[in-house]
């Protein structure tokens, strides 16, 4: 379900893209579930993406850990986006440094 989120999502038919990642994230599939935290957060709503990003993190996704490490740093809470950081290398080896292919343009 995530591949047809992300066939709408190149199309820049976000609604749509966003309705199937959410039944994507619904039934578990783990990719929806960060899809849906990464279109959550480029569209400025921070909080819900905070909540995906970590049900992603749960499941293993380095890409929502290494998020979720970046927004404890700008929280100040350093020792625990370190941990996380760290395990998101153990978990998937590249850690990016930016997760949103929406960020900065």
């Amino acid at each position: 379900m995530s591949a047809l989120g992300l066939c709408h999502e190149d199309r820049r038919e976000y609604d749509t893209a966003e309705q199937w990642y959410r039944n994507a994230a619904a039934i578990g599939e783990s990719d929806g579930v960060f899809r849906l935290a990464r279109l959550l957060d480029a569209r400025a709503q921070r909080t819900e993406a905070t909540h995906w990003y970590t049900k992603a993190a749960e499941g293993g996704n380095a890409e929502a850990m290494a998020e979720l490490s970046s927004r404890l740093c700008e929280q100040g809470n350093h020792t625990e986006a370190e941990s996380r950081r760290r395990r998101a290398g153990e978990g998937g080896g590249n850690v990016p440094q930016t997760t949103s292919r929406f960020r900065n343009g």
